[in-house]
């Protein structure tokens, strides 16, 4: 796979890769690709397509309402909280535009 192509999904996954991890990704990602190619070579004709690999039905829940955990009880088991909010370490840095 290019190396631009890469890099642009790289950034897109907010990921900082070396030089030599773009090649190798680059390499593995052709792979990946290769295999689906392949797949598609297989002749589905006269195949169900599934929404799942168990021979089981799936029945559908009723949507109920019912009783929930107040606000206070929620933020009472938070191991940090502001005001109303469950405080969490920061996960993305922000990137400067």
């Amino acid at each position: 796979m290019d190396e631009g192509i890469v890099k642009k999904i790289a950034n897109l996954a907010r990921l900082e890769l070396a030089d030599a991890e773009v090649k190798l990704y680059g390499k593995q990602m052709d792979r990946i690709i290769e295999m689906f190619d392949a797949i598609s070579e297989v002749d589905t004709d006269g195949v169900a397509p599934m929404t799942n690999v168990h021979d089981t039905v799936q029945h559908p829940v009723e949507d109920t309402v019912s009783a929930s955990l107040s606000t206070h009880k929620i933020l009472a088991n938070a191991p940090a909280v502001d005001e109303s909010y469950i405080k969490v370490p920061l996960v993305l840095k922000r990137m400067e535009k």
